[in-house]
């Protein structure tokens, strides 16, 4: 329910996602009697897991601001109430379901992962991606799935205007994140996520994610409505092969054979063998 008490009443599916503005009222009940319901709850600032709650608001006031705010409840009835913060509650499945108001929503408030954009650029992975663009609801945080095959790699990559938080929903993922602070002084950190785990990469450091011993799912989010990236291949792609050659002390020709033509969000590491065996051709040439 918005500002002006314009709400909606809808169902999320798996592989959905939900946006709340702040402040906004709402509630998220489970409505599969069987299996219930597992979901990931997502903050822009450490407050917003701070919520108004409808049992804390009773809890803090006395009986005659209830009774006055609840059409002269009486007190009995109040004394039932809970007395500390009742946040998951066991409550009834309601078939029929609350119909639109009148006016509409200037934002609606849930969309489907797999409608927003595709990126597949490479090989080895997909991301899904729902920014402001897809869903205008998105007033402040933005984010996606992200599938990796097995040895499939989201390229080193950076974020030029949020912070990442990621989820490992499936699998494993190894990362090393990079900041040029006081680097080499303090090496860029390598760790390994599985399933359960959260990594956190600030804004404009670099980073990757592999898939390491299987396949693996991502979900990752940022603060910001509409995230940017740019990656390494897109960064060799547009800068003239004598600048990246003079960076790094090797030849143009190197960088011209060697250095990605074009950007990919996607890269899929060889094994060892076919590694060796490049190695091998190439000092044979």
């Amino acid at each position: 329910m918005d500002n002006n008490n314009r709400y909606v009443n809808g169902v999320a599916h798996t592989g959905d996602v939900w946006y709340f503005p702040l402040g906004w009222q709402h509630s998220i009940q489970a409505i599969d009697a069987e299996d219930g319901c597992t979901t990931l709850l997502w903050f822009d600032d450490a407050d917003g897991a701070g919520s108004i709650n409808l049992s804390d608001m009773m809890a803090a006031y006395p009986d005659d601001i209830l009774k006055a705010s609840l059409n002269d409840i009486p007190t009995d009835i109040i004394s039932e109430f809970p007395e500390k913060q009742n946040s998951v509650a066991l409550g009834t499945i309601q078939d029929d379901r609350l119909e639109p108001s009148d006016y509409p929503l200037d934002l609606w408030p849930v969309f489907p992962v797999d409608k927003g954009s595709i990126s597949d650029s490479g090989e080895g992975g997909v991301e899904y991606a729902v920014r402001q663009e897809q869903m205008l609801a998105t007033l402040t945080m933005s984010g996606g799935r992200i599938e990796l095959e097995e040895g499939g790699m989201r390229e080193l990559h950076w974020h030029t205007n949020a912070d990442e938080l990621h989820y490992v929903l499936e699998g494993c993922v190894r990362n090393i994140v990079h900041s040029n602070i006081d680097f080499p002084a303090t090496p860029a950190e390598e760790y390994t996520i599985c399933a359960g785990d959260i990594g956190y990469v600030p804004k404009q450091f670099v980073h990757y994610l592999e898939a390491v011993g299987g396949p693996a799912t991502v979900i990752a989010t940022f603060n910001h409505p509409s995230w940017g990236t740019q990656g390494l291949s897109g960064m060799l792609s547009v800068t003239p092969a004598h600048v990246t050659s003079s960076t790094l002390t090797t030849s143009v020709e190197v960088a011209e054979k060697y250095f990605p033509k074009e950007s990919t969000a996607f890269i899929k590491k060889k094994n060892q063998t076919a590694i060796d065996e490049e190695d091998d051709e190439s000092e044979e040439e």
